[in-house]
């Protein structure tokens, strides 16, 4: 079974990676997240292999320059809005411009 495992995170990997690669040329970004490649790249997110989570990570920064893709991703649960949670950290965030 660990050989399995094992294929399962390189084929992941290597998915991902196609995906990042490809995504970059034409209009494969939107076919792609026609196709519904963003959610397993999402789900890959959650790999305990590093190496995964970065191949989707890259995957997921192309498939975004789509937007159709941001939304899947959104709700997802890939984009979550963290809010301050006490008035002098929203200060602080305000004071360096990310509210």
């Amino acid at each position: 079974m660990c050989f399995h495992v094992q294929t399962d995170v390189l084929l992941r990997r290597h998915l991902a990676e196609a995906i990042a690669m490809c995504s970059k040329w034409g209009n494969n970004a939107k076919r792609f997240s026609e196709e519904g490649a963003v959610k397993p790249m999402v789900e890959y997110l959650g790999s305990h292999d590093i190496t995964v989570q970065r191949s989707a990570m890259r995957a997921l920064e192309q498939l975004g320059k789509y937007p159709d893709s941001c939304i899947t991703m959104h709700r997802s649960g890939v984009v979550k809005v963290t809010l301050p949670s006490s008035r002098h950290q929203l200060s602080l965030l305000i004071g360096i411009g990310i509210f």
